[in-house]
């Protein structure tokens, strides 16, 4: 079985951390799954020298001890328990109860934040009969947190297009998760849509590469036809709406609408947006702003859903 580097990282740390004494490089490569397949010394020991930088600059304690023992005097490596795990906050039974409900309360992909309850004194019988919110995961999300928290730069390619970002933040908004960060290629900041990354998230190597705004990083705007306002008026599930804008009011388009929902430019001048719409009352005053300079392309649903409310209201 061919294990991914994702799965060799988690199982290194589990086994360095399972057991009361360290490892030498020969255990690990017998204990730790992802590592048998590696039949060369040589190629084994580059992967595992790899390994263990890359869980270090993860900020996970990996101790290297001396064996002076052995003839070799090999080396032996652990991961500190005492500066791994956080250090109980000394919460109250009710600020204990508080956080295993908050932790209980969403499930990202399938799994329950459940398991560091008994640390701060919380078992699960205080969080039984909670329906978790069921958080969608994405395949880069790992190594975004990852950059976001080591401070690396990433690239990736986003609407064909290959994107060197300084990644400042992770937004789950509206069913969808965003990144935020500083595009070099534009010279600004922007949003990206995680599921319109097109393949993998690759983070640099350099740690520490740029520095955080100190001020607040604004993050996913709530546009008025993506609001959840509770009225009825929201659709079972968002529909890709595209508008087509005259010459005259691109520009007026452009700064109302974020950057990344215009698709077209055409010939003439106008544009098209795509719009992802669950409220529909806001998309109906959104395309009204611009009176009779903009029109709803398609799906068909939508236009209709229009003209029967211009003529209700006639």
């Amino acid at each position: 079985m061919v294990y991914s580097k994702l799965e060799r990282l988690l199982n290194l740390t589990a086994v360095l951390l399972d057991g009361d004494r360290a490892f030498t490089r020969d255990e690990l490569r017998e204990k730790v799954l992802g590592y048998h397949s590696y039949d060369n010394p040589e190629s084994f020991r580059t992967i595992f020298e790899r390994d263990k930088d890359e869980l270090r600059d993860m900020g996970i304690p990996i101790e290297v001890l001396d064996i002076y023992q052995t003839p070799n005097g090999e080396k032996a490596y652990r991961i500190d328990k005492e500066r791994y795990y956080l250090r109980d906050p000394g919460l109250d039974p009710e600020e204990a109860a508080a956080v295993a409900m908050a932790l209980a309360a969403v499930r990202l992909h399938g799994v329950q934040g459940t398991v560091a309850l008994q640390g701060i004194g919380a078992g699960p019988a205080s969080v039984e009969g909670i329906d978790p919110l069921d958080v969608p995961a994405d395949p880069n999300l790992l190594p975004l947190f990852d950059a976001v928290t080591s401070r690396r730069a990433v690239r990736f390619t986003y609407k064909d297009e290959a994107r060197l970002v300084d990644p400042y933040r992770l937004d789950f908004s509206r069913g969808r998760w965003y990144l935020q960060g500083y595009d070099h290629a534009r010279a600004e900041e922007r949003n990206f849509r995680l599921d319109r990354v097109q393949g993998a998230v690759v983070p640099e190597a350099a740690t520490g590469a740029f520095n955080r705004p100190t001020t607040a990083v604004e993050g996913q705007a709530f546009e008025p036809w993506s609001l959840l306002v509770g009225d009825g008026a929201e659709v079972a599930e968002p529909i890709t709406a595209r508008i087509l804008v005259d010459a005259s009011h691109a520009p007026l388009a452009r700064r109302t609408a974020p950057l990344e929902c215009v698709v077209e430019h055409r010939p003439d001048g106008s544009v098209v947006l795509e719009l992802e719409v669950t409220y529909l009352p806001g998309l109906r005053s959104f395309v009204l702003s611009f009176l009779d300079h903009a029109e709803i392309l398609e799906p068909e649903s939508l236009r209709a859903d229009m003209v029967t409310w211009l003529e209700a209201l006639r």
